[in-house]
């Protein structure tokens, strides 16, 4: 994701950009490429970060309200068993008598 958000900053031509945005500035942000002076590279760059910064404080409040609900984490006893007998009935895997999986 952060390739295609940055590689504007580099390979904005200026007629793409004329055409996408109507801009008749002598230079609305074009790549770093085609003739800028790299605030188009740094407005992209700003984005990425800021697009972690959202993502990691989004993430981490998910995270925080499914510990707390307790929905975070599986009980011992369904580690113990395995989550395969204990969500689905089931083993997920048939090793049979030689302890190896069959197909």
């Amino acid at each position: 994701m952060s390739w295609g958000v940055i590689s504007v900053g580099l390979f904005a031509s200026k007629r793409a950009t004329t055409t996408a945005y109507t801009i008749t500035d002598t230079n609305p942000g074009y790549g770093g490429f085609f003739g800028d002076d790299g605030i188009q590279l740094g407005i992209q760059v700003l984005g990425v970060v800021l697009i972690t910064l959202w993502t990691c404080g989004m993430s981490a409040i998910m995270f925080m309200i499914l510990k707390v609900t307790g929905m975070f984490r599986v009980s011992e006893e369904e580690e113990d068993m395995g989550l395969d007998e204990s969500h689905h009935g089931g083993s997920a895997y048939d090793y049979g008598a030689t302890g190896k999986v069959t197909a």
